[in-house]
């Protein structure tokens, strides 16, 4: 219980601290921060799921987000729910390029025979967002998590607008378990 309390304080504390920090200069963000989105999951430990997540935009900047992941790994399923909150903002004049600071609570869970395996943790990161072209993304992810294990990880990836609405993903996160996503998303 301690453990959940910590957690909740730490993310509060962190999201509360960025947001105060980004009032002194906010810029409206470039993207949407309204959408959901699909992605099938490979990891480099022979695990393999669906990740699904979204994001609502509260206003301009603040932004409510959650995920939940199922997969399996060498024949145990597994699950993995997050939720949080992140702030989005454009960086000075470039009308190109976004940072998006976010913190999440996550639990795990592993259905191994005998029983269960779960953890709770936080996840605190940096995203920056940038458009060298129209209908081309890319991103670059810095965080550190706690589900399972201390972590710090960086997801890179590319996005293809299809349309304004429809985004096709394609990304690489490298940490302890490295993976490789493929996916679709949809912008409101």
């Amino acid at each position: 219980m301690r453990k959940i309390i910590t957690a909740v304080v730490l993310s509060s504390t962190m999201t509360m601290s960025a947001m105060a920090a980004a009032q002194v200069n906010v810029v409206p963000p470039n993207f949407s921060n309204t959408w959901v989105e699909a992605k099938f999951v490979d990891y480099d430990s022979n695990a393999d799921g669906f990740l699904f997540e979204g994001s609502y935009g509260l206003d301009k900047n603040l932004n409510v987000i959650g995920s939940l992941e199922l997969g399996d790994t060498n024949g145990a399923d597994y699950s993995i729910l997050t939720g949080g909150a992140s702030y989005a903002l454009g960086l000075g004049n470039l009308s190109n390029l976004d940072l998006l600071i976010h913190a999440e609570l996550g639990f795990g869970q592993v259905d191994v025979g005998a029983g269960d395996d779960s953890d709770v943790g936080v996840i605190f990161g940096g995203e920056l967002r940038f458009t060298p072209i129209e209908v081309i993304e890319v991103y670059g992810d810095l965080y550190y998590g706690t589900v399972w294990n201390s972590d710090l990880g960086l997801e890179i990836g590319g996005r293809f607008y299809a349309t304004k609405e429809l985004v096709l993903s394609l990304g690489l996160e490298i940490a302890d378990n490295d993976a490789l996503y493929l996916g679709a998303r949809f912008n409101f």
